[in-house]
Order: C-alpha cells, then sequence, then structure tokens
C-alpha cells in the first residue's frame, strides 16, 4: 500500500531460494504476499545468478540475481489490498475472451498442453540440431529418454498454468522412484533439457530435475550452467584444466554445481561466464 519497509536478512544470507521464501512469508505474516528472492550465487554475485519466486519461477539469463546480490537485498516481499487500476477493464476481459476462443480448440495450443517445451526434443533431434556433446554433436543417441514420454514414466505429471493461461504448458512433476523419489520441480523445460541432458549426455530425466532443482535452490540460470559444466567436460577432456570430470557424470556435475555458486576453485573462473573461462584456460 505504497509504503516500503526495510527488515535485516542477516538471518537468511547463505539459504537457498526455497528456504529464503518460506522464511519472507512466515515472516510478513501476509497471507498470498508474492516473494522473490535470490540465492547463494547471487550473494555472491555470480554472473548468471537469477531471482526466483513460487520456488520454481526463475527470472533467469542477464543475471539480475547479482544485481539484488551487489545491494545486499535477499529478497522483496509484496502485499498489500489495494487493487491495480485498469484503463480499460471491460476492453481488457473482452480480448481476453476472443483469444481464448480462438486458441482453445487450436492443435498447438493442444500439443503444448499435453507435451509442453519437451515436444522440441524428438524434432530437433531429427533434424539433427538438438545440442550434444558440447555442441559437437547434433543428435543424441539416447533422446527418447529426454522426452515428455519420459517425464511422464518416471514422474506424475500435472499441467500447471501461469495465470490467465489457457494453454498450461508447464508440467508440475514429482519423481516416483529411484534416488530422487519425491522430488518436485516445475519442469524441466526444454532449455535446460538440452543444457543439462544433451550438452552433459544425460540420459534420464529424472537426473536432469535433480540438477534443475539444484539450480533453482541455488539459484542458477539452467541453461548457462548447463553450458558450462560440458564445456568444463570438455576442457577436462582436453586436459586444459587439470581435473576430471567426464559426460552423464551426475555427481561429479552437481558437486560442479555448488563450487560455481559458492565460488570454490574451479567455480570461482566458471561464475564468470564461458568466455572468462576460455581465456583462462587458454
Amino acid at each position: 500500500n505504497k509504503k516500503v519497509i526495510f527488515h535485516d536478512a542477516s538471518h537468511l544470507w547463505g539459504k537457498d531460494t526455497f528456504e529464503s521464501e518460506d522464511a519472507i512469508k512466515e515472516e510478513v505474516g501476509r497471507k498470498g504476499a508474492g516473494v522473490i528472492v535470490i540465492g547463494p550465487a547471487g550473494e555472491r554475485l555470480v554472473k548468471f545468478a537469477v531471482i526466483e519466486n513460487d520456488y520454481w519461477r526463475s527470472l533467469g539469463r542477464t543475471g539480475p540475481g547479482a544485481v539484488l546480490g551487489a545491494k545486499k537485498v535477499k529478497g522483496i516481499a509484496f502485499y498489500g489490498d489495494i487493487r491495480r487500476q485498469v484503463a480499460k477493464p471491460d476492453a481488457i476481459n473482452k480480448m481476453w475472451e476472443e483469444l481464448k476462443a480462438i486458441g482453445k480448440d487450436d492443435p498447438g495450443t493442444k500439443k503444448f498442453h499435453d507435451e509442453g517445451t519437451l515436444q522440441m526434443i524428438p524434432v530437433l533431434n531429427k533434424a539433427g540440431a538438438f545440442p550434444t556433446k558440447y555442441w559437437s554433436l547434433g543428435t543424441y543417441d539416447k533422446w527418447e529418454n529426454l522426452t515428455i514420454d519420459a517425464l511422464k514414466t518416471k514422474c506424475n505429471v500435472r499441467a500447471k498454468a501461469c495465470p490467465k493461461c489457457f494453454m498450461a504448458c508447464e508440467n508440475l512433476s514429482q519423481v516416483i522412484e529411484g534416488r530422487h523419489q519425491g522430488l518436485r520441480i516445475v519442469g524441466p523445460e526444454f532449455e535446460t533439457t538440452y543444457a543439462l541432458g544433451g550438452l552433459c549426455m544425460i540420459d534420464d530425466i529424472t537426473e536432469v530435475a535433480y540438477l534443475n532443482d539444484i539450480c533453482d535452490r541455488l539459484g542458477m540460470d539452467t541453461i548457462t550452467v548447463g553450458n558450462l559444466a560440458a564445456f568444463t567436460i570438455e576442457a577436462s577432456h582436453r586436459k586444459s584444466i587439470g581435473i576430471r570430470l567426464e559426460y552423464g557424470d551426475v555427481d561429479g556435475i552437481a558437486a560442479l554445481l555448488y563450487k560455481i555458486a559458492r565460488k570454490e576453485g574451479i567455480g570461482a573462473i566458471l561464475a564468470e561466464g564461458v568466455r572468462y573461462a576460455a581465456k583462462e584456460w587458454g
């Protein structure tokens, strides 16, 4: 309601995005409050740190999380009872109904609802354009393990929509069994899956979901992180660096993600991005 209140967030510093969002909501004590937060990556000014809200919503790319981190802002809660004023509410509602009438029976709408962005994997793999093995290949022989069918086989999947969207193309996924049983995320989306799956040659959609979850909690962009992980693997194979990391090594990649977010060891270089790391490693 046109008022800004500042709170000490020192007790939240170092917490992941899920913990931080829950804590802030509890502290403000306002039902329905919207909260945006950064994770450890944003606190340490990682170049591709994101801002998260509603656990799985990421304002990714371009490093906005680092901007908040530089200002020592861990999170912002939005609440109030003043309704937003719309100049022509009737016109907005009319346009919405017209768009819904056009789109609800469109084949493309149904396909996005049923498959989400993962529908692109078989299309691009068939075209020889699915990013694989750090951009050295355009097809992945295990692509079927990363599709929407694979996701629905290994997870309970429920369609999820952005506000006022009739398409509902997101997938709220919960892993059914295996070492990540119970893990819940929205996704993985196509871009995350090509980056952490194809580029890193990880052929299990639940392992991609696991790495996706780590990125969400640490507050890092999944696309950049997947590229960096594959870049590191390739640099390792070319003996440009003194560590060994293999394609498909999920746990090794997971450990690398924590190092990047905390700027520890090799992670301090990777936290500056691919171009910086390439210059450092020659």
